[in-house]
Formats: structure tokens, C-alpha cells, sequence
């Protein structure tokens, strides 16, 4: 599926000079998958991850573990 500019994107591509995490929030099915495929692809480099935490694998990173 092709991925159409957005009015997000200018601001997203400005973020990336900062050293911070990119988090995009939101609602299911609300197409925000594109616009972080997109922005993934403006990051030269291999130094950088994209995180589904719909799926249990990805998201059991972030769990604190019981000691």
C-alpha cells in the first residue's frame, strides 16, 4: 500500500535531529504504521528499531521481571 504525504511528516523528518525516542500514538487501525515505516526510511543508518507492541514477543521488552 502506498504511503501519502502527510501533514505530520515535515515535523516528524525535524524530530529526527533530536537524540530522543520518536513515540507515535494512537487509536487501532488508524494507519500509524505508514508514517513510521516512512520515517524509518529518512534515518540513515542501522542504528534503529521499530516496535509493534501488539505483538506479545515485542512487547514483553518492556515487562519488569519478577526477581
Amino acid at each position: 500500500m502506498p504511503t501519502y504525504p502527510r501533514v505530520i511528516f515535515p515535523a516528524l523528518k525535524e524530530a529526527l535531529a533530536d537524540q530522543r525516542a520518536i513515540v507515535i500514538t494512537g487509536m487501532r487501525r488508524h494507519r500509524k504504521t505508514p508514517p513510521i515505516r516512512w520515517l524509518l526510511d529518512q534515518v540513515p543508518g542501522q542504528n534503529k528499531i521499530y516496535l509493534d507492541l501488539e505483538r506479545l514477543d515485542q512487547r514483553d521488552v518492556f515487562q519488569e521481571k519478577q526477581l
